[in-house]
């Protein structure tokens, strides 16, 4: 079984309203993962395996709301990115 087989199973069998919950959850664990790392109360391993829990869920969560709208989604956000980076890249040569 893939990885998108499997995004789409654990939807299938966990049902959307429980898996929209469980995402919530697994951002709360990363938020207090990155705030126990901070204090060095945890190790980046511990991140690493939270940002992964998150990942998996945005992953179903892209299936779920459908995967092109959330895609041209992406786009526009990077877009919006890019071009605040490139302003500010600009703005910081005039100033100097």
């Amino acid at each position: 079984m893939n990885f998108t087989d499997t995004i789409e199973l654990a939807l299938e069998k966990y049902g959307a309203h429980n898996q929209e919950h469980m995402l919530v959850e697994e951002m709360g664990e990363l938020a207090a993962a990155l705030n126990h790392y901070h204090r060095g109360r945890c190790s980046i391993d511990d991140v690493r395996l939270e940002i992964a829990d998150v990942f998996i869920m945005i992953k179903q969560m892209r299936c779920l709301y459908g995967k092109d709208e959330v895609d041209k989604a992406i786009k526009l956000k990077l877009q919006r990115l890019q071009n605040r980076l490139t302003k500010d890249n600009d703005n910081a040569q005039t100033c100097c």
